[in-house]
């Protein structure tokens, strides 16, 4: 498996491969990298009394010492040009992208939006009852504020989005607490939520009205559509009202990254047809789950937890092709893939910080190819910043390695882009407080300040629709 960043995906049955390389006199052998080791399956026979019983039992094989004995050298490589230079000899020489990643452009068009969340969750905090987890909600503004500071926008923007959906939650716990008819209130909740999200597929479906004209922005907003909704069906499920409110919360501010998302589009009079899209999006997330599959297996013959983030994603793509989401299919099926591979990646003995670096390395080339290209990648760059403020190496790898294969595959979707003298009307940045339900479902004490007091801010930041 080629991978569209020119990286090499994990492939099965490597130890017969491997035998049957030797009984040809092959001398060198090469194989994905990460898989050294792999698990086999060996079934024994035993006789007892006149039956003959069998068990399957599971056994690691490391796959340098078996090509040892074999008298065939095994060597994991990681891209197709590794593969060439340890077959031929020969390196395929490629073009240096290296550059500066967060340019005056980029932080430009992250700063309106990480300044509109900044003075949200500000007068949110100020407008939010004293509660427990309000603690934590000051920590995480003030890591935001830092992250502002730094202009590491798009960090500060999740940060801030944290914020929001913790201080959302203890205003709706309050107000449930307060309400005369709690089940009144949790249908008004529900009812809010729904709201949210058609308002944000609204504004969706006019940005598109034209067609895709910055595919990044669009899947982005289409994934966070999709996912606000599993949340929301989620949240409906759920019994304990504690779990249900923080569901219904999320998925509400979670629907609103959606509108985020659209004011960082980049028009440039050019679109990407639905069918290349769609093709795409098949494709994509049928190599998701392929490579899901099998790492899956793997890594749960040997003990390791079960990759729920890629499941995650894998599901969101499929809803997102049958709603006609392709490009959000794209991205999160491309998030899946990237999960897999990198745990595959990271299987057996590795120098984990000399992948961080590579995969660094790697998105700045991508990201800088795709400028030199006329791409601005947003959702690449974006991707590459937030793996800047991890501390958990896997994390960081899987945010690089997020970067490199979204700016890769922007250039290759924007291969088949087609001209238009159209351009779409992106959203306006909108600040609001949002009261959590009508005053006439809640029970008014001496002791606690009405919902009524909170008073709704409107901050209308608009946003040039040019560069």
């Amino acid at each position: 498996m080629i991978n569209p960043d020119e990286s090499i995906g994990p492939v099965g049955g490597i130890p017969h491969k491997l035998e049957a390389a030797a009984s040809y006199n092959a001398t060198l052998f090469l194989i994905p990298e990460g898989q050294r080791e792999v698990v086999v399956k060996k079934t024994i026979f035993r006789r007892q009394g006149a039956f003959i019983i069998y068990e399957e039992k599971e056994e690691i094989v490391d796959l340098f010492e078996l090509g040892k004995k074999l008298n065939i050298t095994v060597k994991e490589v990681g891209t197709i040009q590794q593969a060439v230079l340890a077959f031929t000899g020969n390196k395929i020489m490629k073009q240096t992208y290296k550059g500066e990643i967060f340019t005056s452009q980029y932080l430009n068009l992250l700063k309106p939006l990480a300044t509109s969340l900044k003075q949200e969750a500000g007068y949110m905090y100020e407008n939010t009852g004293d509660d427990q987890l309000l603690k934590q909600v000051d920590e995480i503004m003030k890591r935001a504020d830092k992250m502002y500071k730094e202009e590491k926008y798009y960090a500060a923007t999740s940060l801030y989005f944290n914020s929001m959906y913790l201080m959302r939650y203890i205003q709706w716990v309050e107000g449930y607490k307060n309400a005369a008819d709690k089940e009144e209130y949790l249908i008004k909740l529900i009812d809010k939520v729904k709201q949210q999200i058609e308002r944000s597929e609204a504004e969706l479906k006019d940005f598109k009205s034209y067609g895709v004209v910055d595919v990044e922005a669009v899947g982005a907003a289409e994934s966070r559509i999709t996912a606000a909704k599993a949340k929301l069906n989620k949240a409906i499920e759920i019994k304990d009202v504690d779990e249900k409110i923080s569901s219904l919360a999320f998925a509400h501010e979670r629907a609103r990254t959606a509108q985020w998302w659209l004011t960082l589009a980049t028009p440039d009079g050019k679109i990407i047809p639905e069918k290349i899209l769609k093709e795409r999006a098949g494709w994509y997330l049928s190599q998701a789950q392929s490579i899901y599959t099998y790492t899956q297996t793997l890594f749960s013959e040997i003990g390791h937890s079960v990759l729920n983030g890629a499941s995650r994603d894998i599901e969101h793509a499929k809803q997102e092709i049958q709603q006609g989401y392709y490009a959000g299919a794209i991205f999160d099926s491309l998030h899946a893939t990237v999960i897999s591979s990198t745990n595959i990646g990271l299987f057996g003995d590795v120098d984990i910080s000399k992948k961080v670096e590579q995969s660094a390395d790697d998105a700045n080339t991508a990201i800088n190819q795709a400028r030199m290209q006329g791409i601005e990648p947003t959702l690449a760059i974006s991707a590459y910043e937030f793996a800047e403020t991890l501390s958990n190496p896997y994390d960081k790898i899987v945010q690089y390695t997020y970067a490199k294969m979204v700016a890769k595959t922007s250039i290759v979707l924007n291969s088949h882009v087609i001209p238009t003298n159209k351009t779409p009307v992106k959203p306006v940045i909108t600040t609001f407080v949002p009261e959590p339900i009508p005053d006439t479902t809640i029970q008014k004490t001496n002791t606690t300040p009405a919902f009524e007091a909170i008073i709704a801010l409107i901050i209308l930041l608009v946003i040039s629709l040019r560069k």
